[in-house]
């Protein structure tokens, strides 16, 4: 059993519409690698590594290739990363902090 092709238009979709980081780890798996900006094929552990690097030093962004707006949405990413510093899902629903209550 093959593995699926998947064309660039679907894989920049999928990038683009990651979430949070480690949605963004989990397509990067999914698509297996990517071809850089400047002709190089990136391994999707190596992208991995690079986002992992990223996020932690905002800077580092600028090593992440541009092709399929990796670099883009690892930016994009690292501004949630700094206010939700784990790869965890955002405190929403029954996490979510409540308002005082009124006193009368």
């Amino acid at each position: 059993m093959g593995a699926t092709t998947l064309d660039a238009e679907t894989k920049e979709a999928m990038v683009r519409s990651a979430p949070d980081v480690g949605a963004l780890k989990r397509v990067l798996a999914i698509i297996g690698s990517v071809p850089g900006s400047r002709g190089r094929i990136y391994t999707a552990a190596e992208l991995i590594e690079q986002v992992d690097a990223a996020v932690q030093a905002p800077a580092l962004a600028s090593h992440v290739t541009r092709g399929l707006g990796l670099r883009e949405k690892v930016r994009e990413l690292s501004g949630l990363a700094a206010r939700c510093p784990s790869d965890a899902e955002p405190r929403t629903g029954s996490r979510a902090i409540a308002a005082p209550h009124a006193t009368t």
